[in-house]
């Protein structure tokens, strides 16, 4: 059971929402060294909005049934309109559909997930 209030409320949500607009749009360093495995960023992708679509779940908990469905779309649409804005408004970042898919598998993971479990979020 959730006993933290603030968890509950849509604060959470939007926070999470602003470090992946930050994250994805601000410029960042190069680092070298060796990556884990290609494409290391699609996992990042899929646990980014893995976590946002968890929180807006968590928010809507008792709508999550009639809602579901929006939820999903609204997760999507965060992670499309950053590609957007990364491919019309950065220097060094571009629109990847790769990116897209992951974030789309990451949105839908959780919510399978959740549905299946049916965990209580209360």
């Amino acid at each position: 059971m959730l006993k933290n209030k603030f968890l509950r409320t849509i604060w959470p949500t939007l926070l999470w929402a602003f470090f992946i607009l930050s994250a994805s749009v601000l410029t960042t360093p190069k680092v070298d060294g060796v990556k884990l495995f290609p494409h290391v960023d699609k996992l990042v992708h899929f646990i980014l909005y893995g976590i946002l679509t968890f929180l807006m779940i968590l928010y809507r908990k008792e709508k999550f049934i009639e809602e579901s469905k929006l939820i999903l779309l609204i997760a999507f649409s965060w992670g499309f309109t950053i590609e957007l804005l990364q491919h019309y408004c950065t220097i060094n970042r571009q629109f990847e559909l790769l990116d897209l898919g992951a974030n789309f598998l990451g949105i839908i993971f959780v919510k399978l997930l959740l549905s299946r479990i049916k965990i209580n979020l209360t």
